[in-house]
């Protein structure tokens, strides 16, 4: 017989079945009885340490127990024979008794199971849920298993949003529009593939030729087309489409309620489009960071393996060689780890980091917006420490290795580089690190300016240029209540409040595209750099009672672009 749990709950009619051959308890109430089967060895050890208790108190002998007590051993084993053959047959007819109702909870919509198949569900189109979509929703399930989110944003019901317009803001013309602009391009590109043919991904970067866009200009499949599979990838279509960043500020970075969770501005990356038709797709894949999943028109399956995170090594393991996109073997489908997720437009699928899925089209005009959620690694955060450690006029960064004449001599047959040269070197650098990191200012400007830094090249400011007396002109205006001033959108921003080396000094910074803006000891500047941060727009009562200095840094934000005036309207 094997080990078993029954675990009986007397209030509670909700339970599931595993295959581990294990009873549990969905919900969990105050009166439960738990019983241990076991193959009758925990009542003979019971009984006999009672017994040795008993003898070495008075003998201290070292014959077996079952030598000094063979009719209570042999009465015990009866006993327990007979208790264990109750109690499995107590279970059996328990699981027996709700077999159908566990099959029938793990059908239900919103899956609680532990299984590896089982993704959870939330649906908004549920009466508990009277608030539009908001990260919220996913804090007991950030970054630790996938979420499948139906009706995240009802097709009717985009009003609710600080926008006027409807979601998702943007079409499929606008998306081929900034994929052929000059200027926009650059935040484009197209993977193609032969369906069933893992190995025949390719990826093409822009600028395209119009006659290449040809395929994704007609709404349905043409026959020229069917052999090759295409998806048209656009990044940082919020910088494109303002309506489309003030609803991911509603949804991700604004607080509905006071100390209510949500991610910073400098934690969301970009919001990411895909146009592909029927068959599109780029193939198994996993990302290094969480992304949310919005369907915004047509349908898309995904493929998802919710049971386990793929390491780095083992990704490089799996990947298809010789390709110009990160594509994973083909996954096998015939095991119990993948789950398949159609979904349909106002859906969403959140993934945590490094699980593996698939998606393809299942209907024409499919497009899916992808919103990335940027987080250092390790490995940024050291690239950036040897960069600062590279112009840095601290002690310890430009201290170089000395001899030491105290050191053992090694023979003439060993090697020259000794352990203990090595160790000396090892504490250079960590000296070097620890000089970096101790350094309050100088770690805070680090990590502000490396959040905040641009990832792709198509992520540098793209505005009109403009002088600091122009700059100062427009700051008039908006003190005169003729304009406002916000955040300009797509920019990844941060803020920070950080004492100098001696404490007595308050710095706050505002960080905006991997460059920073500071003041110190000003009452005003923490309001005024979060409100910026989190894209609240800045009028003239906003601006009165600030100082000379914070004005300033308005202007030099104005020059840099990371600001932008917008005209007040009527």
């Amino acid at each position: 017989m094997n080990s078993r749990s029954l675990k009986l709950n007397l209030s509670s009619s909700k339970y599931f079945f595993q295959e581990s051959d294990r009873l549990s308890i969905r919900e969990s109430h105050r009166l439960s009885i738990k019983f241990s089967v076991a193959p009758c060895e925990s009542l003979r050890s019971f009984f006999w340490s009672k017994q040795n208790q008993r003898a070495s108190r008075h003998h201290h002998s070292s014959f077996s127990h079952k030598k000094r007590f063979p009719v209570a051993a042999s009465f015990m084993h009866v006993l327990e024979i007979l208790l264990c053959l109750a109690l499995r047959s107590k279970a059996d007819a328990f699981v027996s008794h709700h077999k159908t109702s566990l099959q029938r909870d793990r059908r239900r919509s919103i899956i609680a199971s532990p299984s590896p198949l089982a993704v959870a569900t939330i649906d908004f189109n549920d009466s508990s849920h009277d608030e539009p979509f908001h990260v919220i929703c996913l804090e007991p399930y950030w970054q630790q298993e996938p979420v499948l989110i139906r009706n995240a944003v009802p097709q009717n019901n985009a009003a609710v949003y600080s926008t006027s317009f409807q979601w998702p803001f943007f079409d499929w013309n606008d998306i081929l529009r900034i994929a052929m602009d000059e200027e926009t391009q650059d935040s484009a590109r197209l993977v193609k593939h032969i369906p069933g043919k893992l190995n025949s991904f390719d990826l093409e970067l822009a600028p395209f030729d119009k006659s290449v866009l040809k395929h994704f200009s007609t709404k349905t499949t043409s026959a020229a087309t069917k052999k090759y599979k295409q998806t048209l990838l656009v990044n940082d279509v919020d910088r494109h489409v303002p309506a489309l960043a003030n609803w991911m500020d509603d949804c991700f970075s604004k607080q509905r309620n006071e100390n209510e969770w949500s991610l910073p501005r400098w934690r969301r990356d970009d919001a990411q489009v895909s146009l592909a038709h029927v068959g599109g797709g780029i193939g198994p894949h996993v990302d290094q960071y969480d992304v949310l999943l919005f369907q915004a028109s047509g349908q898309r399956e995904w493929l998802i393996d919710a049971s386990r995170r793929l390491t780095v090594r083992e990704e490089v393991k799996q990947l298809i060689p010789d390709l110009s996109v990160r594509i994973l073997q083909q996954p096998s489908t015939d095991n119990n780890n993948y789950t398949r997720i159609m979904l349909q437009p106002g859906d969403c699928l959140y993934l945590p980091p490094r699980v593996v899925h698939w998606g393809t089209a299942q209907s024409d005009q499919c497009m899916t917006l992808s919103i990335g959620f940027r987080a250092p690694s390790a490995s940024d955060l050291v690239s950036q420490i040897a960069e600062t450690l590279v112009s840095s006029v601290g002690k310890a960064a430009n201290q170089r290795y000395m001899d030491h004449i105290a050191e053992p001599e090694s023979n003439a047959d060993e090697p020259s580089i000794t352990p203990f040269i090595k160790a000396r070197m090892k504490q250079l650098v960590l000296d070097a690190i620890h000089e970096t990191m101790d350094d309050k200012l100088l770690w805070d400007e680090l990590v502000g300016k490396l959040v905040t830094n641009p990832m792709r090249y198509s992520d540098a400011l793209d505005y009109e240029p403009m002088d600091e007396a122009a700059a100062s002109k427009l700051l008039g205006m908006v003190t005169r209540n003729e304009g406002s001033l916000r955040r300009a959108p797509g920019v990844s921003f941060a803020t920070s409040r950080t004492p100098n080396m001696d404490d007595d000094v308050m710095v706050d910074r505002l960080f905006a595209a991997g460059q920073v803006w500071e003041i110190a000891n000003d009452g005003n500047a923490l309001s005024l750099f979060r409100s910026i941060e989190l894209g609240y727009s800045l009028d003239g009562s906003d601006i009165s009672g600030m100082s000379g200095e914070l004005k300033q840094l308005l202007v030099e934000m104005l020059v840099e672009g990371v600001i932008t005036y917008e005209k007040m309207t009527k």
